[in-house]
């Protein structure tokens, strides 16, 4: 996926019968591009984000007691863990006075 004129992202994702994932980061262009003909890599910045989505480690357990089959009803909970990476700069300002 473009997300600019000089960025893609990149993705991956998993799902099994236990989780559910996706995980994906900003690239710069020119710098995988020069990671992919041999050179350093440590010069690429890459802030993986994502989501996965687990069961809540409960067993299933009746909503309602009874004695019939039918009417028996389990339910199971989701945890949803969110991770973010985010790169800001700080813009530093000399307020000081430098005429006095």
């Amino acid at each position: 996926m473009k997300l600019k004129d000089n960025m893609w992202v990149i993705q991956d994702s998993s799902t099994s019968s236990y989780k559910s994932m996706v995980v994906y980061a900003p690239v710069d262009i020119p710098g995988v591009q020069s990671v992919m003909t041999g050179c350093d890599s440590s010069s690429v910045a890459i802030l993986p984000s994502g989501f996965s989505i687990l069961p809540d480690g409960s067993e299933s357990r009746p909503l309602v007691l009874s004695s019939r089959q039918e009417e028996k009803n389990t339910e199971g909970g989701s945890l949803l863990t969110i991770a973010l990476q985010v790169l800001i700069n700080f813009f530093s300002c000399d307020c000081s006075d430098s005429s006095g």
